[in-house]
């Protein structure tokens, strides 16, 4: 569970440096239209995402075993 937790926590914050690398190479990027309002909806969507899944994932652990719940959701 601890090796399967690590992996989940690198994946996401791999996932969060490396958009907050592109996002400045996207915004100067003319073959791109999106602008800085798009770009901070895409982060905005992104933490509301994550945080709600952290809240579901914390109350099916809390209501079921956490044995079951953790695998099943790295599965999805």
């Amino acid at each position: 569970m601890l090796s399967l937790s690590f992996i989940s926590y690198c994946s996401v914050h791999m996932q969060r440096e490396m958009w907050s690398i592109s996002k400045p190479k996207i915004k100067n990027n003319p073959k791109f239209t999106l602008d800085e309002d798009a770009l901070s909806i895409v982060d905005t969507v992104n933490f509301f995402v994550y945080g709600l899944t952290q809240f579901f994932a914390g109350a099916f652990g809390d209501a079921y075993s956490l044995n079951y719940i953790l695998p099943a959701s790295f599965t999805i």
